[in-house]
């Protein structure tokens, strides 16, 4: 398998290192701390992160303020907004400058930094914690692992509220100023069996084994999923190439979480990476491309129908948030054109309801779904649809990733077969 989640992924200190990270997370949340998420060149991550803070997928897990920071002049932004006690994290290369130049000024303004990336690592000390995945394959923020990292982060987060007794922040460490915190809202959504707490080894070794457990669940549901439905995205994969071909445009869509990742699939289809990755996932590995030839992946129309809020917002004010996207559908879409909606459920009442419109106005319909694949696997109106077969929400979303980063390389090869057109480029 390719470009994914790997049972040793967290090997060489990785696990420690996000054991370290989310209990300097638990220390900072528990007196009010605000997390600052960006991710200048992949900002769905951004997003991603901020969502998964702000609205648990585990109920009765606590609520915990987090932003996605998105545009130019993250840095003044950021220095405006943060508060002494506050976290910055971040997903980017470390050729990142404005990454850099983000986790150097964060301890001028009293900040915790992260910083989640892949490739050649930044000097030692550019942030506070480094969550680093050694591969320089420049499609690693689009299979999944990236989303691990940070699911991984929120998981052992929560676990740490379970030990106030560990909460209290070392020496030299400060939160937010006693004015600024908020009262202790713990109590009532976990069960502090061990307040007297005092030596966090135990805990992060428990986290740091939690960690790789939770990373080989992963990586073993990404290759059982790969695996059954190889021939699957084959098939989806050539049938969106016709559509692209023929001039047609596809549209994604999904919530919370959801939403991320099909913009983050979006994203992959029209703004690809320049670099070869190390090695393909249809087919022998790829080497490096010279200089002089262009890039090796065709961009194509494809956009996501959830990022523009003020027309997501009118829908789901004006006539309900269950046509948010068939509306657009109705708007844009084409019969030459492809739907995919990703859902963790497959229940989702207005993803269905977009799939229902855009089936019946002849778009090829595409569905990603968890669990048992809910009502998006049962209906006549996917016409591929792609089930996670796991109760796990994370789980679901990190092979759902990895999903769409093969439904991508195999519509790329599909477009290669099919061969130039008359004009000399590709159809």
């Amino acid at each position: 398998m390719t470009g994914g989640i790997t049972p040793g992924m967290l090997d060489g200190g990785l696990a420690e290192d996000l054991a370290a990270a989310s209990l300097d997370l638990a220390r900072r949340f528990a007196p009010g701390a605000t997390l600052w998420c960006v991710a200048p060149s992949w900002e769905p991550h951004a997003h991603h992160m901020a969502v998964e803070f702000v609205h648990p997928v585990i109920v009765g897990k606590r609520a915990l303020p987090a932003f996605a920071l998105t545009g130019p002049d993250l840095a003044p932004r950021a220095g405006v907004a943060a508060r002494t006690g506050d976290i910055l994290i971040a997903v980017a290369d470390a050729q990142d400058a404005e990454v850099a130049d983000l986790m150097g000024r964060a301890p001028g303004w009293g900040a915790a930094s992260a910083w989640i990336g892949s490739g050649p690592r930044p000097p030692a000390g550019a942030a506070d914690h480094v969550l680093w995945i050694d591969d320089p394959d420049p499609m690693t923020p689009a299979t999944g692992r990236f989303v691990l990292l940070y699911h991984l982060l929120w998981e052992l987060t929560h676990v740490c509220f379970e030990h106030p007794g560990l909460l209290t922040e070392p020496a030299g460490q400060t939160g937010p100023p006693p004015g600024e915190r908020e009262p202790q809202a713990t109590a009532f959504l976990y069960p502090f069996i061990e307040a007297d707490e005092r030596d966090p080894g135990p805990l992060l070794a428990e986290l740091a084994a939690s960690a790789r457990a939770k990373a080989a669940e992963s990586a073993a549901l990404q290759q059982a999923t790969l695996a059954g439905s190889a021939d699957q995205v084959a098939a989806c994969g050539a049938a969106m190439a016709a559509r692209f071909a023929a001039g047609g445009r596809l549209y994604a869509f999904g919530n919370g979480g959801s939403s991320t990742d099909c913009a983050t699939f979006a994203a992959l289809l029209s703004s690809p990476p320049t670099g070869a990755p190390t090695s393909s996932p249809t087919g022998p590995p790829v080497g490096a491309r010279p200089a002089d030839q262009p890039p090796p992946y065709r961009p194509l129309p494809a956009l996501n129908l959830a990022a523009d809020q003020a027309v997501v917002t009118a829908l789901g004010n004006d006539v309900g948030f269950d046509l948010v996207f068939s509306r657009q559908i109705i708007a844009h879409a084409a019969a030459r054109d492809i739907a995919v909606a990703f859902s963790t459920s497959g229940n989702s009442r207005d993803l269905m309801t977009a799939l229902r419109e855009a089936h019946g106005r002849g778009l090829l319909t595409v569905g990603l779904a968890g669990y048992d694949g809910g009502e998006m696997a049962a209906s006549g109106d996917v016409d591929h649809c792609f089930v996670v077969r796991s109760q796990s929400i994370h789980r679901i979303q990190e092979s759902q990733a990895l999903l769409g980063y093969h439904l991508w390389a195999s519509v790329q090869q599909s477009l290669q077969q099919l061969g130039p057109n008359p004009d000399g480029g590709i159809p």
